[in-house]
């Protein structure tokens, strides 16, 4: 029989009640872009810099007419572009046309990245996580993720963002932090990120999500980070089979990305993540801190698809009544635009 100590028991019964309930849920569109119409998208992380905001997406493929019937296939194909967000949530403007350029696309030699969301530090500078990606696919048609890092990204205010890779920080065996999102500048000042194990690791598991937290400023020196253990934050990192015997922060779904943000409507943090395999849902649940604990989620979105990486945009409404989030479709591949108002 498992037994809890007296604050993990306190914990459990406090992550049972969720308390987003859904007034509507209305898929605004396709996303697209004001100065380019012939790009398509996958995993758009909200992110910021200073007062800008931008898209930072995963995949990005440029198609003429012609060739979108075939799912883009022999087009250009681009990872880690950033686009600047408008007024509009569907609509995002493009630094460069007609083919978006990369950012942070020089990982170390015979690897590539897919970085995350851009948590802001200045007026000019922000971070990002990455992970780092060998060219292997016997492990995983994409390549297999070897481990993960930071980048610091600066704008200016004109042209496109610059970047600046520091190498690897966690390996394969640590969770891939960054992954499951990161939010920054909390009540307490730490920026927190949530991360977990490739499937592609040995006894890798996407569905137990793991927590750290890192000072503003420190975020390029490894030994600043600490890590959730259950009880408290310990500067003792996170390694598979065991993590050191921790628990997760919170066991979602089988799934490789979510989104992290907070809602004022209902004084909470938020994580978004994609159903069970083949679902066609989108979950959402809910805490306290970022550490949890999370309560049960609830089915915020109903579709008719596989739906993955939804990622919350809540600068879009800062009271918090609605949330806007983008997901990825899977087939064939681009990004659509959801609004969720509360009850």
């Amino acid at each position: 029989m498992l037994l809890l100590s007296p604050q993990r028991l306190s914990q459990a019964i406090l992550a049972v009640s969720n308390p987003i309930s859904i007034e509507s849920a209305v898929v605004l569109g396709n996303q697209t872009s004001s100065n380019d119409p012939g790009t398509y998208r996958d995993g758009g992380w909200e992110s910021q810099i200073g007062n800008t905001y931008f898209q930072f997406y995963a995949d990005t493929l440029h198609c003429d007419v012609n060739n979108a019937a075939n799912n883009c296939e022999l087009s250009t194909f681009h990872a880690n572009t950033l686009a600047l967000s408008t007024s509009n949530p569907q609509v995002v403007t493009e630094f460069v046309t007609p083919y978006p350029a990369a950012v942070c696309d020089a990982g170390a030699s015979g690897y590539r990245l897919h970085l995350t969301n851009i948590i802001s530090l200045s007026s000019t500078t922000g971070f990002a996580f990455y992970v780092n990606i060998s060219s292997d696919t016997s492990v995983d048609i994409d390549g297999e993720p070897v481990g993960s890092g930071v980048a610091t990204i600066t704008y200016t205010g004109s042209g496109q963002p610059s970047c600046s890779v520091t190498p690897q920080f966690w390996g394969e065996s640590e969770p891939l932090w960054g992954t499951n999102g990161a939010i920054g500048h909390n009540l307490d000042g730490y920026i927190y990120f949530l991360g977990s194990l490739s499937s592609g690791a040995p006894g890798g598991n996407y569905s137990d999500v793991y927590v750290g937290r890192v000072a503003p400023g420190s975020q390029t020196t490894l030994s600043a980070y600490q890590y959730w253990d259950g009880t408290e934050f310990s500067s003792n990192r996170l390694y598979n089979p065991n993590f050191n015997g921790w628990s997760p922060s919170a066991v979602m779904t089988s799934a490789p990305q979510g989104s992290i943000t907070y809602n004022n409507y209902y004084n909470c943090y938020i994580y978004l993540f994609p159903g069970p395999a083949l679902s066609a849902q989108i979950l959402a649940s809910t805490a306290q801190t970022p550490n949890g604990p999370w309560t049960s989620p609830v089915t915020v979105f109903q579709g008719n698809n596989l739906y993955y990486a939804p990622v919350a945009q809540g600068h879009f409404d800062t009271s918090g009544k609605t949330l806007i989030f983008d997901m990825s479709i899977f087939s064939p591949i681009y990004l659509e635009t959801v609004k969720l108002t509360f009850n």
